[in-house]
């Protein structure tokens, strides 16, 4: 009789085991999730990231899919076409998530803002790239600054101060001038490096509002203020301010103009601190686009990078769960800290380069971002302006630029 007992003891042990063995795996739940990842570190920290969220997380499986640029793109659409993929797709903010969003594309996951109070952690102009009609559709996790590069010791040397204002902006230019400098690189061979001047422009001069509605069509590229944008840039132009062979360099080719000092100044984004030479970078300086009208609040260019989830997704319980912890500042901190950028959650410890902490200063204080013209509006509107404005460095003809602005408005966003 005890032999049977023990014998069905153990039975009902190994049995109750095997139960709960069958029960964990019922339980374990594993979500896709689709990386636009332009880099090898990139990839190697996702997977380090994913081994500690699983150790963290019993019972949840990340799984990445790595995709260049162009395969995301591509994938992006037919997920969405399909109604299957990925349960959390890495993006872009502003208009390239919300044209997804007003489609019915993308899931509403203002439940996670509210609960985890997100909106408190996050700088305004991140939260408005993910902010559609009063709900949010992503996390933002990394962008960074746009603005103007320099030389300290030339600027010393010349007696200039960075400027604020665009009368000020003007004077460094006369003095750079007056001294044999060209006052501005840049490199438009493939054209896009031109888009961040009329972006700066019509930001500082006619605000983020009417930017964004310009981009998205609904106001007219003949429209007074346009004229004005054009007519400042139009400006320097007259006086020679721009280096003359621009448009036989990529951007990258016409910064020795600044290693050298022959020029004073460019307008880039912050992936340039990557690219200056290591024995002149602690020379190398940072501002801000300066102000042209006082009355519009301080707007930044600043594309950002985001997660979103799609509406077809099966399992956005574990798929908001992810976004919850990519939201934190510890998240953000390591994969800002491995990136070069600037963490969106104001409580990460950023990183202690002087460009990192200048971008995280002026986006900090600005009231909202743009995320650069081509992801503003649509390829072909992007592709359109870029001829204009690459036209527009040699020919100064505003009213033909806006003419041509207008009719690809016509053509590809109405």
């Amino acid at each position: 009789m005890k032999c049977i007992t023990r014998r069905l003891f153990y039975l009902l042990t190994v049995g109750h085991a095997y139960l709960l063995c069958c029960f964990n795996l019922v339980l374990a739940e594993e979500i896709d999730i689709g990386i636009l990842a332009s880099s090898g570190g990139q990839r190697s920290f996702y997977t380090s990231f994913a081994e500690q969220y699983e150790r963290d997380n019993p019972g949840q499986k990340v799984h990445f899919i790595f995709m260049s640029d162009a395969e995301f793109k591509q994938a992006l659409a037919e997920w969405f076409a399909q109604g299957k993929g990925p349960d959390v797709l890495n993006w872009q903010g502003g208009e390239r998530l919300f044209q997804y969003v007003r489609k019915g594309y993308i899931a509403d996951i203002s439940d996670v803002w509210q609960e985890e109070n997100l909106e408190a952690h996050f700088t305004s102009g991140a939260f408005g790239t993910v902010t559609l009609d009063g709900a949010q559709f992503g996390v933002p996790i990394s962008y960074y600054q746009w603005g103007f590069y320099y030389r300290h010791s030339l600027f010393e040397k010349l007696a200039l101060s960075p400027p604020e204002t665009w009368d000020e902006f003007l004077r460094v230019c006369q003095v750079l001038s007056e001294n044999g400098v060209v006052p501005i690189t840049i490199g438009a061979k493939y054209k896009w490096p031109t888009l961040a001047w009329f972006d700066y422009l019509n930001l500082r001069l006619n605000g983020l509002s009417f930017h964004q509605r310009l981009l998205k069509g609904e106001e007219s590229f003949q429209d007074e203020r346009v004229y004005r944008v054009l007519e400042h840039w139009k400006s320097l132009l007259d006086k020679n301010y721009f280096v003359t062979q621009y448009y036989k360099w990529k951007w990258s080719d016409a910064m020795p103009f600044l290693y050298h000092k022959m020029s004073g100044m460019t307008l880039m984004g912050n992936f340039f601190a990557g690219d200056m030479p290591a024995r002149i970078k602690s020379d190398f300086r940072f501002f801000r686009f300066p102000v042209l009208n006082s009355a519009v609040p301080l707007y930044e260019e600043a594309p950002t990078d985001i997660f979103m989830i799609p509406q077809y997704s099966e399992n956005k319980a574990a798929a908001k769960r992810f976004l919850k912890v990519i939201a934190k500042a510890k998240f953000q901190q390591d994969f800002n800290q491995m990136l070069g950028a600037i963490s969106p959650n104001t409580n990460s410890k950023s990183n202690e380069d002087y460009f990192i902490q200048q971008g995280k200063l002026i986006l900090g204080e600005a009231q909202g971002v743009s995320q650069f013209f081509d992801r503003d509006t649509n390829n072909d509107m992007a592709q359109a302006a870029m001829d204009v404005f690459f036209d527009f460095l040699a020919d100064k003809d505003i009213e033909g630029a806006q003419y041509k602005l207008e009719q690809a408005r016509q053509s590809f966003l109405l």
